[in-house]
């Protein structure tokens, strides 16, 4: 293919993958799985033919799902083989995420993606925690400015599937035993997955909120500090999922976040926090925060004086202020309840 730049004659060979694929699919999978990453352009239009025939497509992806639960070699047993590259992402399933991301792109109906999809979200989530802190292979020097060319003609995100309301549930149970995972990679996973869907309004629909934010507060005392700063984001995201929600869970949301502007270990979380209550703030009025304005106040301004000491602005600054303006026009209010 590479040779041979002629319309009809690359259809001919195109078409002619495609009918040994129907023949001996397994063996088509593994010769184009085999080759190196990045995917160049003739195999990406390898990979999108087996995409434009659905049956086809539907076995394609089956085993392209199995191919990414080959175990990476981070979670084999570490030899003096593999000390040196264990921290490459393993070939296979990354290449198999790359397919499927090719594959589902060709696709002229998204219905066999939607049978699929209860196995293979969870499947695509995990492939990305393994990959998580990983050295992503890329082209050598000589072939760079083709992988940029390449690029430049890729289309929109493939992976674009809508996430139907009754499939959740069958997502969930795939993640859930994640968010309590020995694994760092997958509690960072399953909980920023979380903390995305708290913004949609289809986690109050499927009756999903309670047993999240139990989750979400569970998750926020994790001893990593992203999985904490995910969990923070989550609470905040209530905001846009169901806002109707923020002042009957006010007492829980705010006791968190406040609680986080105490983390003396990770500024993000604190920074994170910040953004959250941000959010919050807006949908209370001075009576929703009771006990809490105290404490709140004491924090914000102790940042706020923190950050004006800096020399350049931080991204967490234009936040401090808008906290601590709030929290300075509900003075009189805070002092007339103490007394």
């Amino acid at each position: 293919m590479p040779t041979i730049q002629e319309g009809s004659l690359r259809q001919f060979l195109v078409e002619a993958v495609s009918i040994l694929a129907h023949r001996d699919l397994e063996t088509v999978i593994s010769s184009l799985l085999g080759q190196p990453l990045p995917m160049d352009s003739d195999i990406t239009e390898l990979w999108r033919s087996l995409g434009g025939d659905p049956l086809l497509a539907t076995q394609v992806l089956k085993i392209l799902i199995d191919k990414t639960k080959t175990p990476t070699r981070q979670e084999g047993r570490i030899t003096s083989e593999t000390e040196i590259d264990r921290d490459l992402a393993a070939a296979e399933p990354l290449s198999a995420t790359c397919a499927i991301s090719e594959v589902v792109s060709a696709l002229q109906s998204s219905k066999a993606v939607q049978e699929l999809l209860p196995e293979l979200f969870p499947v695509l989530l995990q492939q990305i925690s393994q990959t998580l802190g990983q050295e992503m292979p890329l082209p050598g020097i000589s072939s760079q400015r083709e992988f940029r060319k390449d690029l430049q003609h890729t289309e929109g995100d493939p992976c674009r599937v809508l996430l139907r309301s009754e499939l959740v549930t069958e997502i969930l149970q795939s993640l859930l035993p994640w968010v309590n995972s020995p694994t760092e990679n997958l509690r960072v996973t399953s909980t920023a997955f979380l903390a995305q869907l708290m913004s949609d309004p289809m986690l109050r629909e499927k009756k999903f909120l309670k047993s999240v934010l139990s989750i979400l507060e569970e998750r926020s005392q994790d001893r990593n500090s992203i999985v904490r700063q995910m969990a923070v984001r989550g609470l905040g995201n209530l905001v846009y999922g169901a806002p109707e929600k923020v002042k009957k869970h006010k007492k829980f949301l705010l006791d968190i976040l406040i609680g986080a502007l105490h983390d003396i270990f990770s500024s993000e979380v604190i920074g994170e926090s910040m953004k959250a209550l941000a959010k919050v703030l807006k949908e209370l009025k001075e009576k929703d925060i009771g006990s809490s304005f105290k404490d709140l106040t004491q924090q914000i301004r102790t940042y706020f004086d923190d950050v004006c000491e800096q020399i350049s602005p931080t991204p967490v600054q234009p936040i401090l202020i808008r906290l601590h303006l709030q929290c300075v026009m509900w003075t009189p209010w805070a002092l007339l309840m103490s007394e």
